[in-house]
């Protein structure tokens, strides 16, 4: 019986004594992520990082009135080019001090970038725990958004990147059908892209963009933001379509982005006139980044 309990009581030391080191880790795993949310909301408040900020939603925008500019000379046969995030790009790299410029939109990006992580950290306290966890993985997706096209401007201003995106893309497609389940891989990428589409238009639509807005919108912020938003929700429509397309022939040569999804209206009944009002909404969305970088809003600051 003694040696029961003694048994017993070794036991039970082992187990209060694993609840003290799981006590001491929850401790210590809150302490970080109050630090972590300290250090996120210290420079939140700095002014250089929300200059930083403003400086990249301008660049956004430019590179939004590229594209339009590129859509719209390409609707009339004036011309065009590569209709895309990474065509408005190499058009800014030919204009005189373009790398330059190039270094600057790279900088902007790349300050986007570490604001949307720092959403995905500690933004968004203020919505209930559910919504909360779909907002900051937005936010996330929109890093990972704001950091490709800024490695994109690093890459062009460096001299390279000229190549066409939709060649790129192809590539990419292919790359991924010849994966184990790379068929299923292609159209749920095209349904990850059709979910981003819709859910630009109803941000649009619904006007929730205002919420990214510090001190609310006017009347023409809402207008520019509406219009925006729609037109690039139209335009992922069409290049999640392209992959989905792609996945299902297994032909990576329907893929394609934003460039091939213009060009695709173009070929439509009406398609000037159709690639112009899309090009139109463009230069919307370009105009709204630039009220957005004056009034952007920081959850914590």
């Amino acid at each position: 019986m003694a040696h029961n309990s003694t048994g017993s009581g070794a036991v039970e030391a082992g187990k209060q004594k694993a609840r003290q080191g799981k006590d001491v880790a929850d401790r210590a795993a809150d302490n970080a992520a109050e630090h972590g949310e300290k250090a996120g909301e210290a420079v939140q408040q700095s002014k250089s990082y929300q200059l930083l900020v403003t400086l990249g939603l301008i660049c956004y925008g430019v590179v939004h009135l590229l594209m339009a500019w590129i859509a719209i000379q390409l609707a009339w046969g004036l011309g065009g080019g590569d209709a895309s995030t990474t065509g408005a790009l190499q058009q800014l790299a030919g204009q005189p001090f373009g790398n330059v410029m190039l270094i600057v939109v790279a900088v902007g990006l790349f300050a986007l970038t570490v604001w949307q992580l720092i959403e995905a950290v500690i933004g968004h306290s203020h919505v209930p725990t559910p919504k909360r966890y779909g907002k900051r993985i937005a936010s996330l997706g929109k890093a990972v958004v704001y950091a490709a096209l800024g490695f994109s401007a690093a890459r062009i201003a460096a001299g390279g990147g000229q190549g066409d995106s939709n060649s790129s893309q192809e590539s990419a497609t292919a790359q991924l059908l010849a994966m184990p389940f790379g068929r299923a891989l292609v159209v749920i990428a095209g349904l990850v892209i059709l979910a981003i589409a819709v859910s630009q238009i109803v941000k649009g639509v619904r006007q929730k963009f205002t919420e990214d807005l510090a001190g609310g919108a006017s009347r023409t912020a809402i207008r520019l933001g509406t219009a925006g938003y729609v037109a690039k929700g139209i335009a992922l429509l069409i290049v999640g379509a392209l992959f989905g397309f792609a996945g299902l022939s297994a032909d990576p040569e329907q893929a394609g982005g934003t460039d091939q999804a213009l060009r695709m209206i173009l070929e439509q009944p009406f398609g000037p006139y159709l690639l112009t009002l899309l090009a139109l909404g463009l230069i919307c969305f370009g105009l709204f980044c630039f009220v957005w970088s004056r009034n952007a809003k920081h959850e914590k600051a």
